[in-house]
């Protein structure tokens, strides 16, 4: 039987993860799906990545001690709407599909 691969260490979080999150990040950093925490103040055409799991990292090609601090618009490209990402009131959880790039285009 093949050995099972380690877990990676959990990212950071970034400065504006509200304080009381560690379960979730820690939670989303087992996870078999990619995952984000972002901020809710919609600036300069996206919103403040807050925490990033390693899946998520591996789907986007940056790395994911890299990603807290940074503003989602990093993520955009030609065929990304910006009018359906900011349609979620602020305060709220959202979850969707948009066309977003990898680090390599």
């Amino acid at each position: 039987m093949p050995a099972k691969k380690a877990p990676a260490p959990p990212a950071p979080a970034g400065p504006d993860l509200p304080s009381g999150l560690e379960l979730l990040t820690g939670t989303l950093d087992v996870l078999g799906d990619a995952a984000v925490i972002t901020g809710d103040q919609w600036q300069d055409g996206g919103v403040d990545i807050a925490f990033a799991n390693e899946k998520f990292a591996e789907l986007t090609g940056y790395a994911a001690a890299t990603l807290p601090g940074r503003n989602t618009r990093l993520l955009h490209g030609p065929r990304t709407d910006l009018l359906s990402l900011k349609t979620t009131p602020c305060g709220q959880f959202s979850a969707g599909e948009g066309w977003l790039y990898r680090q390599d285009g």
